[in-house]
């Protein structure tokens, strides 16, 4: 009898720093996840984002930096979290854009 595994459908959301040199989390790591993912019949979405300018950790520890001159509403809305042309900075709308 089969555990069910097999028939497992999955999501998957991976986030990268683009300076990050640990062996696992590379931006080159994050290409080869991401032509995995595009191949396994068990992922049904998934997102591989790496971050501009970032190093390890940016995520957890408050270190992420704002590019010079960047907007950084703009640094996380992008193509890889389903932008928008504009968004609306507070409230429900943003969050739900940021979720979305």
């Amino acid at each position: 009898q089969s555990s069910g595994r097999e028939d497992r459908k999955v999501a998957v959301m991976a986030v990268f720093a683009e300076n990050d040199e640990l062996s696992g989390a590379t931006p080159e790591d994050a290409a080869l996840l991401r032509s995995r993912l595009e191949n396994d019949p068990r992922v049904v979405d998934f997102m591989v984002k790496v971050f501009p300018g970032q190093k390890h950790g940016f995520a957890h520890n408050h270190l992420g930096q704002p590019e010079e001159g960047s907007d950084d509403t703009e640094r996380f809305v992008d193509e890889g979290f389903g932008s928008v042309d504009s968004l609306t900075t507070g409230g429900d709308a943003e969050v739900a854009c940021l979720l979305s």
